[in-house]
């Protein structure tokens, strides 16, 4: 079961029963997929709490925020609550490649 809420002005994440796989496929900072190398295996239930950031967020010392990513604070609150790192990293994808269009023949 998948819960999505709020709590003033976090957002709260709460997950019952689901495998560290597919968790990490249901992710995608930035667009980008995400690949489960903790080599984890069972169900765990995951609640997660993060403020989002936004455009106009600012960081302690009333600066601009370092990161303005929308994914910063999800991201870090993933490392701190979870204990689960992402890592920038290269990897294979399946891509579907689409070379050539025909007309479908009449019927």
């Amino acid at each position: 079961m998948v819960q999505m809420s709020g709590n003033g002005p976090l957002k709260v994440l709460d997950i019952r029963g689901i495998g560290i796989d597919l968790f990490a496929r249901h992710l995608r900072p930035g667009g980008q997929p995400v690949i489960d190398r903790t080599g984890l295996t069972g169900l765990f239930d995951i609640h997660l709490e993060w403020e989002p950031v936004t455009a106009n967020s600012s960081n302690a010392d009333g600066g601009q925020a370092s990161d303005p990513s929308p994914q910063a604070s999800l991201i870090e609150a993933m490392r701190r609550q979870l204990g689960l790192r992402l890592d920038p990293g290269r990897g294979t994808r399946e891509l579907l490649v689409l070379d050539r269009v025909e007309k479908p023949s009449a019927n």
